[in-house]
């Protein structure tokens, strides 16, 4: 991976990818770390990055978590 972030600089839709099959996986920490990282990179998540993850934070019954994620 290390090999990959020199020679490659993600964008929002890498992001989104990356985020949406966390959360297909029910990986949703690791896809909040990804959403954390795209704010430090002052990449602006779009409608896509919000659905997956409200979708996945819905289905695994982590409603409460929501309101604190997205009020950045």
């Amino acid at each position: 991976m290390l090999t990959l972030q020199r020679i490659l600089t993600p964008n929002v839709l890498t992001y989104n990818i990356l985020i949406n099959g966390y959360c297909k996986n029910k990986r949703i920490d690791e896809a909040m770390v990804l959403l954390s990282e795209m704010h430090g990179k002052n990449l602006a998540p779009d409608t896509l990055t919000y659905n997956s993850l409200i979708d996945a934070l819905c289905k695994c019954v982590r409603i409460s978590d929501m309101h604190g994620s997205f009020s950045k």
